[in-house]
């Protein structure tokens, strides 16, 4: 996802932010989970889904996770990966 500009990110060094998402195979966009980029686009949290995002100008928010009263929907998970730049 590649959005708006990096205007006041001087001093944040992360430049790529990959996000997979670890759910059952029946997880939907009801379950919560997902992200919401600034342009208001939600990307659901889809099972082995990997979503990458331009840190340095795009910033985004991860919804809660709700999960559902049924095998297999209690509970899912994302892992985050922050790619940075290196300090010099």
């Amino acid at each position: 996802v590649i959005c708006g500009d990096s205007e006041g990110t001087e001093n944040d060094t992360r430049r790529l932010t990959a996000m997979l998402f670890l759910s059952s195979k029946d997880w939907d966009a009801d379950c919560g989970g997902g992200v919401t980029v600034e342009n208001g686009e939600m990307l659901d949290a889809i099972r082995d889904r990997l979503i990458l995002i331009r840190s340095d100008t795009c910033s985004n928010r991860q919804e809660p996770w709700k999960g559902m009263d049924k095998a297999g929907l209690e509970q899912a998970s994302c892992v985050t990966v922050h790619f940075v730049k290196e300090n010099k």
